[in-house]
């Protein structure tokens, strides 16, 4: 895990000051990814290609079984997705934009569609 990549993204936040946002919370955690337990409520995670193919497959499982879990709204980010083939395989997701620059996935979620 890189502490000084953890420290930089804190100090980012902390400074961070958007003046329309109603609300903004950002959450930075150090944690192996693999373990990762993802909060309950509504979602967006946001990946700019930040693992190894078996690293992200093991993420976006996590994912998957998250929602499975706690069925809701969650909204995937992925930039510069060179694994975005593994989005695919979720059971809960379905792809809502894909270019060779992102790909982003929502959840089955009957009440949320992707704006075109």
């Amino acid at each position: 895990m890189r502490v000084d990549l953890h420290d930089q993204a804190m100090e980012n936040v902390r400074r961070y000051r958007h003046p329309t946002a109603q609300t903004s919370r950002i959450d930075c955690r150090l944690v192996d990814a693999t373990h990762y337990d993802f909060p309950a409520g509504k979602l967006v995670v946001y990946l700019f290609n930040p693992f190894s193919a078996e690293i992200m497959g093991q993420v976006f499982r996590r994912l998957d079984a998250s929602f499975e879990q706690d069925p809701r709204e969650i909204v995937l980010v992925y930039v510069h997705p060179e694994f975005g083939f593994q989005l695919k395989t979720l059971r809960h997701f379905r792809m809502c934009q894909e270019t060779p620059r992102y790909c982003i996935a929502i959840s089955h979620d009957p009440n949320y569609t992707c704006a075109g």
